[in-house]
């Protein structure tokens, strides 16, 4: 009766011989516990073997003749035998692979462990760092993907996702009082009722490969700057830090874009100048006489009309300090957005209701924990410094 012959692919047949050819280099490093079969009762030995591994490839044969306490006998020689073995990786994986060589077209790994071919789906020529050397070590690559013979890697992305997983972990630390942790985005372009495309260098691929390389960042139009920002187009090819607020993956890729805010950036600058004005302010220190005689420059953005209080919303740039000039209700008709001139003369502090005590008692200023600015409470109160002309004016009314 026919037996159907299984038909050996040249991959098989060459991966097989490198790894007889490992296996007797290894056997004669004189490794404990090694020893190469008997040959007694040899007839009955090849046909019981012969059965046992029958499909197998040679690779395997071995390892189920031999097993892995039989050829290398100490338990800490296991990593050396599965080195040798076959292995199937699949999109996803991370491994280590040394780089043999370099050149325009292509990049040749160690790959005696894999039956398929490895090919990188980054040019590593193309950076500097890898015309002039190439890694002693093995580097971590990441499958992207494979097909019948060939698994393609990327060497990058393994430190691509170290880079985002640090951006995650550092979202709720940034503002941090001493010392903050802020994101770079260089070479704005605007996009028309969405905001700006700009990119965010990834630091530890382009220090590895001596080259810049980036990933996109977006900023809504409301984030470029802390207020009003009527001419968008002023900040094309700009570069601007930020605050990182998202990270959004493209489903089924490996796309990346970080949502950054150039306007919360700001404010916590802003918020580290109220704080430090406050505390002259509660002191009544020199510091703080010499604020009140400063005049700066404001942009008027709005009107505050509540049951308690009516008044101006003027943003400072310099300062990044929004505070508010408190206006007769009758009179804010009268103010329209635009530029203006003020002083600060002192600070709004906001109280609440205490059951405990039966009365009205301040909140505590600002908040601060483990380093991290969490929340202010204050509010700069602000005068006008009126031109000779009268109150403030712009050609756009307030709403």
């Amino acid at each position: 009766m026919n037996q159907s012959k299984r038909v050996v692919s040249n991959n098989e047949i060459n991966h097989s011989l490198k790894v007889l050819k490992r296996v007797k280099q290894l056997g004669s490093e004189g490794i404990p516990g090694f020893e190469w079969p008997s040959s007694a009762n040899g007839q009955r030995r090849i046909r019981e073997t012969s059965n046992a591994t029958r499909g197998k490839t040679i690779a395997e044969s071995f390892a189920c003749e031999y097993g892995v306490r039989k050829v290398f006998g100490a338990k800490e020689n296991v990593d050396r035998l599965q080195a040798i073995t076959c292995k199937e990786l699949n999109p996803g994986d991370v491994v280590e692979l040394r780089i043999l060589s370099i050149d325009k077209k292509n990049v040749t790994f160690e790959q005696d462990a894999y039956k398929e071919t490895i090919v990188s789906t980054v040019n590593l020529y193309q950076y500097p760092n890898f015309k002039k050397f190439i890694p002693k070590d093995p580097i971590k690559v990441k499958v992207m993907s494979k097909d019948l013979n060939k698994i393609y890697v990327d060497p990058f992305q393994p430190m691509v996702d170290d880079f985002v997983k640090k951006i995650t972990e550092r979202i709720g630390i940034q503002a941090n009082v001493k010392n903050p942790i802020t994101t770079r985005v260089t070479g704005l372009r605007h996009i028309t009722g969405a905001g700006y495309i700009g990119n965010i260098r990834i630091d530890n691929v382009s220090d590895f490969c001596g080259k810049d390389v980036y990933m996109p960042a977006f900023i809504p139009g409301s984030q470029i700057t802390l207020n009003i920002e009527s001419d968008f187009k002023k900040w094309d090819g700009k570069d601007v830090d930020t605050f990182i607020t998202n990270l959004a993956v493209k489903p089924g890729t490996t796309n990346i874009t970080v949502a950054c805010s150039a306007k919360e950036y700001l404010r916590f600058l802003g918020n580290l100048n109220t704080i430090q004005m406050f505390k002259d302010y509660c002191e009544d220190n020199k510091a703080w006489k010499t604020q009140t005689t400063i005049t700066r420059e404001g942009n008027i953005t709005g009107v505050c009309r509540t049951q308690n209080k009516t008044g101006v919303f003027v943003e400072i740039p310099s300062i990044g300090v929004t505070g508010m000039v408190p206006v007769a209700k009758e009179e804010l008709t009268s103010y329209h957005t635009g530029p203006c001139h003020v002083r600060i003369v002192g600070f709004d502090e906001l109280v609440r209701y205490n059951k405990e005590v039966g009365q009205m008692q301040h909140v505590e200023p600002y908040k601060i924990e483990n380093d991290i600015l969490r929340k202010v409470n204050v509010k700069c109160t602000l005068d006008f410094v009126l031109p000779k002309t009268g109150k403030p004016k712009s050609s756009k009314k307030t709403s």
